[in-house]
């Protein structure tokens, strides 16, 4: 198995995905807010490029009264019924509901990645699921990095490493395809013993800090908390298997 890393969805050509598994790994916040609500039993969750794709996305969807989630700078969207927070994705909330997400760097990645065989998003909260998932399909990987506003985000690096980390405890000829992947794993084996302390101390984390969510990095620091794994099934993330895949 070979395994590239990209620290951004710039940084590639669609057909360089082509046939491989593809996770998606934005933890601040988008592939944390996934996994959680697909746990919390959230019907679907499509993912928009720009907020004007989630428009188009709502007028056709109309008749499942969807919900409008995602963020602008950290913040919610005005007009928005969600914005980036975990916390907010709530059984309440979200249970049986389809949800438009349209972050900014998370759900850019995914739209980028339409070429892939099979389109997964991942957190620490359920990279060992998602790992799992990708042992199953046993074809060569591309981790995409959400980053941050098109450059590298030391939080998804490191995320990354951790699915290469555990992917050489099922494949252990796993193949570093790129410097990336390299650069990646050791984040990963330098912090990998206080994800907490680097989620607060990158510069995303610092920056959601100052808006007031301390406890959403708390909650994108944990490991494997959440045995769901976001899969692409069309335009939307579900949560169940393909029984044909």
């Amino acid at each position: 198995m070979i395994v590239e890393v990209y620290f951004t969805p710039y940084e590639f050509a669609p057909d360089a995905v082509a046939g491989k598994t593809v996770a998606v790994i934005d933890i601040l916040r988008a592939s944390t807010v996934s996994a959680v609500a697909l746990s919390n039993k959230a019907k679907e969750i499509y993912p928009a490029g720009s907020l004007e794709h989630a428009e188009r996305l709502a007028d056709r969807l109309a008749d499942r009264k969807p919900l409008l989630c995602g963020e602008r700078e950290g913040r919610i969207v005005p007009g928005y019924d969600l914005g980036n927070s975990p916390l907010e994705y709530t059984p309440e909330k979200i249970g049986g509901r389809t949800l438009i997400h349209c972050s900014t760097n998370g759900t850019v990645a995914m739209t980028a990645t339409g070429q892939a065989a099979h389109r997964l998003m991942a957190g620490l909260v359920n990279t060992r699921a998602v790992v799992e998932e990708m042992a199953r399909y046993g074809l060569d990987v591309a981790l995409v990095c959400g980053g941050k506003d098109g450059a590298f985000a030391l939080e998804d690096a490191f995320g990354a490493g951790r699915i290469i980390a555990l992917l050489a405890e099922y494949f252990p000829e796993v193949l570093l395809g790129n410097d990336h992947a390299g650069t990646a794993e050791y984040i990963y084996e330098k912090n990998r013993d206080d994800p907490l302390t680097l989620v607060r101390d990158c510069p995303h984390g610092r920056y959601l800090a100052d808006l007031g969510f301390h406890e959403d990095l708390e909650i994108c620091a944990q490991l494997d908390t959440i045995p769901v794994v976001p899969r692409m099934a069309g335009e939307a993330l579900v949560g169940a298997k393909d029984p044909a895949d």
